[in-house]
């Protein structure tokens, strides 16, 4: 009902998304398209209820803030970690309710804390003494600010994307925020320092850096306590990713982010467990959160996108231009007698569409080859560069693959491909945007 109410597309059973998506990319004549599979949706939001019941979800809407996927997470019961007014608007417009939103960009204007409490949202993380002060200054009367405070985890050495660069307190920065609150609230009296938060970065490969990090927050609690700031909210942060989304990370084309075992959301939620367990004592009417963004947007998206164009470079090592004359002038007849070199595709989106999380979300994409609707498996590979359709040579999706002879027309699909894709792409050239359809799945 939750995808009839929205309008979604029901695909026949049988069908799979990949087909339906492929299907629809090339009746519509489009040079890229793609969807949302809200049945993909629904199961991430049902495992991670089975694995970690305890803990709220607070989608982080950064990662992909499409309506359909907003409001189905709301429909289930998700709440929302906003970074911006114009996110804790989105927010409210899906249904959530002020206590059901967190604010959770450390560093903020004080005109962005103003916004915040004008939609009554009250909920914020913040990193520093400086940070504190400007939110108390920036509390009105008659409100009352919720303070988390963001930690630096202790090792974030084994995650594939990394925010201890840019955020959160270490150990002596935060035994001073600490200190420094109890003494602020003493003379203004209008905030509650109730939370504490970590972030161990995207992709974690490693449990043990989840237990650390809630060590280190427990250690904190403690010292707030003594000084009559009880905590009661942990937020374990987000990073959280499935195996399939795992995918474009960590591959046999690219591992240079693991250097070791993945590790399933299984086992880090298992690890997440235990280690709650072991600190509960330092908290007071604990309640747990998260800021789950990738591993919902992630693996509810396919991407297909047409190759419309293809330029065949042969080896002419120790060739000669009379040599060359009296060769085959078509690409067909000339790959019979010369070798390949390499290979250029150009393709229906790229850089500045989708694949813009190359650059800020360190993705090397997991791509399939179709032709003619069918999977391409089995076929001599040459090495190849992927183009995106703008005229910037660096607008490269893949350099220096391996990938099977393709043809104008012929599909590369991206899996699992919609956590931090859609939300940062733009018209750069007048490319204009994917085209997106809503479906789910007949069970």
């Amino acid at each position: 009902k939750i995808f009839e109410d929205q309008k979604f597309t029901k695909i026949p059973k049988g069908k799979s998304v990949t087909e339906y998506t492929l299907e629809q990319a090339q009746s519509r004549g489009v040079d890229a398209f793609a969807t949302i599979n809200g049945t993909a949706l629904k199961k991430c939001y049902d495992l991670w209820r089975q694995e970690l019941p305890e803990v709220q979800v607070h989608y982080a809407m950064k990662c992909n803030p499409h309506q359909a996927i907003i409001q189905t997470l709301r429909s289930l019961g998700a709440n929302f970690d906003c970074a911006s007014p114009a996110e804790v608007r989105k927010a409210l417009s899906v249904g959530a309710k002020k206590d059901e939103i967190i604010y959770a960009n450390p560093q903020k204007t004080a005109k962005y804390i103003q916004e915040a409490y004008e939609l009554d949202v009250n909920t914020f993380t913040f990193d520093s003494e400086m940070e504190l002060e400007k939110m108390i200054a920036n509390t009105p009367d008659g409100k009352r600010g919720r303070f988390v405070l963001r930690l630096l985890p202790p090792d974030e050495s084994h995650s594939v994307c990394k925010f201890g660069v840019k955020f959160g307190a270490n150990p002596f920065e935060a035994e001073r925020i600490v200190r420094r609150a109890a003494e602020l609230k003493k003379q203004k009296d209008n905030f509650d320092l109730m939370g504490i938060s970590f972030h161990v970065g995207s992709g974690c490969f490693c449990t043990d850096s989840f237990k650390l990090a809630i060590e280190y927050s427990a250690k904190v609690a403690d010292l707030a306590k003594s000084l009559g700031e009880p905590i009661s909210l942990l937020d374990i942060g987000g990073g959280y990713m499935t195996t399939a989304s795992m995918l474009h990370y960590v591959n046999e084309d690219h591992n240079e982010h693991c250097s070791g075992e993945q590790v399933s959301f299984e086992e880090t939620a298992k690890a997440l467990r235990e280690a709650i367990d072991s600190v509960r004592g330092s908290f007071v009417n604990l309640k747990i959160i998260a800021e789950p963004g990738r591993f919902f947007a992630g693996d509810c998206m396919t991407l297909a996108i047409r190759v419309f164009g293809r330029r065949v470079l042969f080896d002419y090592k120790d060739s000669t231009i009379e040599q060359i004359a009296k060769e085959p002038t078509t690409e067909e007849e000339l790959m019979k007698v010369r070798k390949i070199s390499e290979i250029k595709y150009y393709v229906g989106d790229g850089m500045y569409g989708w694949f813009n999380s190359i650059v800020f979300d360190h993705v090397y994409p997991y791509l399939k080859y179709y032709t003619k609707g069918n999977q391409i498996v089995q076929a001599e590979k040459h090495i190849s560069h992927i183009f995106g359709p703008t005229c910037d040579s660096m607008d490269c999706i893949l350099k220096e693959v391996a990938v099977p002879l393709l043809n104008i027309n012929d599909y590369i699909v991206a899996e699992a491909f919609g956590a931090y894709t859609w939300a940062a792409s733009t018209e750069f050239n007048g490319i204009p945007l994917v085209n997106v359809e809503c479906i789910y799945e007949e069970e």
